[in-house]
């Protein structure tokens, strides 16, 4: 069971990566919006579309054999890394929002709260995998 903490941690992530963004955009205040325009959509769903495969990518990476592990840990924890990093640039660039002005999302928490403490994961799943390996900090 040591073994697979590591790995577990980077398939809660690939997991969670794949159906947060889904849930979040695949409704009428995203995807369905009337004020999008067929553009903004199209960038949407490849978004959607995105996470789906590439997590199923890390999910495969993950739990395959192969002779590189360490290689396929590494890359399976970047994917949910690469996907959620750019969150945090975004408010860099002049004219972006969380949300519209008048059209305040519906939320339990800020998404940045959320997002700041699921980022880390994946990296710790890595971490944990060379950890059990022997491998140096």
């Amino acid at each position: 069971m040591r073994r697979t903490i590591g790995k577990l941690l980077i398939s809660l992530a690939a997991i969670l990566t794949a159906v947060v963004p889904f849930l979040a955009d695949w409704n009428d205040s995203h995807l369905f919006s009337p004020q999008w325009s067929p553009h903004a959509r199209f960038h949407g769903v490849v978004s959607v579309g995105m996470t789906t495969m590439l997590s199923s990518v890390a999910l495969w990476l993950l739990w395959r054999r192969s002779p590189d592990q360490d290689a396929a840990v590494t890359a399976a924890a970047a994917i949910p890394l690469a996907y959620w990093g750019p969150f945090f640039l975004a408010p860099f660039v002049p004219g972006t929002a969380v949300e519209d002005p008048g059209h305040r999302l519906v939320r339990i928490v800020e998404p940045f709260l959320i997002i700041g403490q699921f980022t880390p994961v994946p990296g710790k799943g890595s971490q944990r995998e060379d950890q059990v390996r022997g491998k140096p900090d």
